[in-house]
Order: structure tokens, then C-alpha cells, then sequence
């Protein structure tokens, strides 16, 4: 249970950051940004069990918040403006 709160906040603020760094435009990579973070922090973490799990999860719960993210920014973005 705690290394599901611990990545279900680690990919939250990886989304948090990633929005503040480079704004809506992060949205148009949405996937590569998704490939990058689901397996390339496992790499990272992967000299333990947990450090793996929750880097997984972490991921995981980044692709989601970003892909509702997405969704929400087509949703209001005023037509013909959003590139996403």
C-alpha cells in the first residue's frame, strides 16, 4: 500500500513539473513522454524491488494524468488553436 501512495505521487509530480516546465506543449508529445517514464525510471530505479514497483506504477499513473490532461485541453481549448 505504500508504494502504491508513494507512485501515485511521484507521478503526480512528475506531471506537475513536466506541465510547469513546458506548459500545454508536453501534451503534443504525450507518448514519447509515456514511453520515457513508464520504462526508462524502472532502468533508473531498478537496484530494488520497490524502487522498480514504484517507478512502474509511477509511470503508469503519469500516463494517466496526462492523458485526461489531454482530453480536458481539447475539450476547452478554443477551436482551431489547440495543436494537441
Amino acid at each position: 500500500m505504500d508504494n502504491l501512495v508513494l507512485a501515485i505521487a511521484m507521478g503526480s509530480g512528475l506531471c506537475l513539473t513536466l506541465l510547469k516546465l513546458f506548459g500545454a506543449r508536453i501534451l503534443e508529445y504525450e507518448f514519447w513522454v509515456d514511453l520515457l517514464f513508464t520504462f526508462g525510471l524502472p532502468v533508473l530505479f531498478s537496484g530494488s524491488f520497490a524502487g522498480g514497483v514504484v517507478s512502474v506504477l509511477a509511470g503508469i499513473t503519469l500516463s494517466i494524468e496526462l492523458f485526461i490532461l489531454k482530453r480536458i485541453h481539447r475539450l476547452f481549448a478554443p477551436s482551431g488553436k489547440s495543436k494537441v
